[in-house]
């Protein structure tokens, strides 16, 4: 696993959540840029990473674009719900809104497991319904 986030707060908080919820997971490391994200991914080789989507110079997206034939998943950790369709286009896992709620990490990490383990695509039906927000009433 990698983590791409240009808020070091965010970085610490997902490799903590992560540690505490998955501790058999091998975190292979942290990157503070979409650039530094892309040389990291082509040198450790991870299996999934968690992307912001708004980082300066380049974002998220602009990583995606840069790897086309990605050996990796994604599980997008941002604070923006507009971008929650492309997401979807890009072939996400799942989409994490900020701060990240610890039980809806493990409902990734549960996705991410059983795509692995079925070779099955994203159920983009329950990405939309996780991604809607909550009704309130007038």
């Amino acid at each position: 696993m990698l983590i791409v986030d240009d808020e070091p707060g965010a970085r610490t908080v997902l490799t903590y959540l992560l540690e505490a919820c998955f501790p058999e997971a091998k975190l292979l490391g942290e990157a503070g840029s979409a650039i530094e994200g892309i040389k990291m991914i082509q040198k450790e080789k991870p299996n999934l990473v968690f992307l912001d989507i708004s980082m300066p110079h380049a974002d998220g997206f602009d990583l995606l674009e840069s790897l086309p034939d990605r050996q990796f998943e994604v599980i997008f950790t941002t604070s923006h719900q507009e971008h929650a369709i492309r997401a979807l286009r890009e072939g996400a896992i799942d989409y994490l809104l900020k701060p990240i709620d610890k039980d809806e990490l493990k409902q990734s990490i549960e996705k991410f497991k059983a795509s692995r383990n079925t070779g099955s695509q994203v159920d983009f039906a329950a990405l939309m319904a996780s991604m809607q927000e909550p009704k309130t009433s007038y």
